[in-house]
């Protein structure tokens, strides 16, 4: 056959994500996307070949691809996979601690129970040199935790999506407590702006769509022309994350463009009122929903997944958001489960978080028409 040299072009995989809609999408890796996007690991964290990582995301998410090529660029490094099967906190500490791994990515689910295990402290954890935490947005309260039982490694919080290949922005340790709530400045090879619906930048403080360009970025969706050109526009990826950038250039997320909750026509980013819920003591995990309500078109309820041994008090939680947000921000519901649905990178699984709730309901409303019925409790 005839000879060919590849090209940075050259198509070089397909990652699927539905991040951006209940429809997985096909974003097309071609291979200057997989270069850059080791080239900046190599550069943002610093890795070299005499560095090891403990790869604990499946390869069918971008996380995990993320771990898998920067030790072929040294031609060293030494890269440990995670057996597939569940995530056993105790376990994935355990093995770190025996390997002596020194750069780790987890996304917030897993650090949550990473920094429940009983046991942490026993752990020779010295070799860990960098925690790098992505894939939802983490408190300032959790990475004070995670600064605490890690006092060795650096704690780096990234945001990044498939469409561009990997990290978009990074908050460095320096900057964790100073910019809490931030998901930091631009990884080394990208430009981040927060644009309006025209796509015209927006001044600092403003929140609005954020945008990426960069060497990383996509080709585009696969097969998927008119999706690809709506997204992918003059250069520029338009994530479908809202944001806003401070004078410094520090980047805030605020939630999805699709994913708001519409109440008596002021728009609610959930993203924001998960944030504050993270930091009540008595908060595991929540996740923010719209329900519909004949009046306000929707009505803002909290999902709260209980810290061990705490007790949820509806009202205290309410009051407690409303000194922290705007009133109209503050949930006007709060429903309690034993657990908050995540898929493998952390985030909620929106549709089975509903279905708790309708099937909670549901056995309540069971319940009241019982007691209606029953002669003693009309007594």
């Amino acid at each position: 056959p005839p000879s060919r040299n590849g090209t940075v072009d050259d198509p070089h995989e397909i990652m699927f994500t539905s991040a951006a809609s209940a429809v997985p999408r096909g974003v097309v890796w071609n291979d200057g996307t997989v270069l850059w996007n080791v080239m900046q690991q190599v550069i943002d964290f610093k890795l070299g070949a005499e560095h090891s990582s403990y790869m604990t995301l499946d390869q069918y998410d971008f996380g995990g691809r993320h771990n898998l090529w920067w030790p072929l660029l040294h031609r060293g490094g030494a890269l440990h996979i995670k057996p597939s099967g569940g995530f056993d906190a105790e376990a994935v500490v355990r093995y770190v601690a025996d390997h002596r791994i020194s750069h780790i990515l987890w996304v917030p689910t897993m650090l949550y129970e990473i920094l429940r295990v009983p046991t942490l402290a026993d752990y020779d954890l010295s070799a860990l040199q960098m925690i790098i935490c992505g894939g939802a947005p983490v408190s300032a309260s959790t990475v004070l935790r995670a600064q605490e039982a890690f006092p060795g490694a650096d704690f780096l919080h990234v945001y990044g999506n498939a469409e561009v290949g990997g990290t978009i922005t990074f908050n460095r340790p320096r900057d964790a407590v100073r910019k809490p709530g931030s998901v930091g400045l631009p990884s080394s090879h990208a430009e981040v702006r927060v644009v309006d619906d025209d796509g015209e930048d927006l001044p600092p403080g403003v929140a609005g769509e954020v945008a990426v360009r960069g060497p990383t970025v996509a080709a585009g969706y696969w097969l998927a022309p008119e999706l690809t050109a709506e997204q992918f526009v003059d250069g520029w990826f338009r994530t479908g994350d809202m944001g806003r950038l401070d004078s410094e250039g520090f980047l805030y997320l605020s939630g999805r463009k699709s994913n708001v909750v519409v109440s008596g026509g002021m728009t609610i980013f959930p993203a924001e009122i998960e944030r504050v819920l993270a930091t009540h003591p008595a908060v595991e995990d929540a996740v923010v929903i719209g329900l519909p309500d004949e009046k306000w078109g929707e009505t803002v309820c909290a999902v709260i997944q209980p810290a061990s041994g705490r007790d949820i008090d509806e009202h205290e939680l309410i009051e407690y958001c409303s000194t922290r947000l705007a009133s109209y921000k503050k949930p006007t519901s709060v429903h309690v489960v034993d657990e908050i649905p995540r898929d493998a990178v952390g985030d909620p699984l929106a549709s089975a978080v509903r279905d708790q709730l309708a099937s909670a309901r549901g056995r309540a409303d069971h319940a009241g028409a019982l007691s209606a019925d029953d002669p003693a409790a009309a007594g």
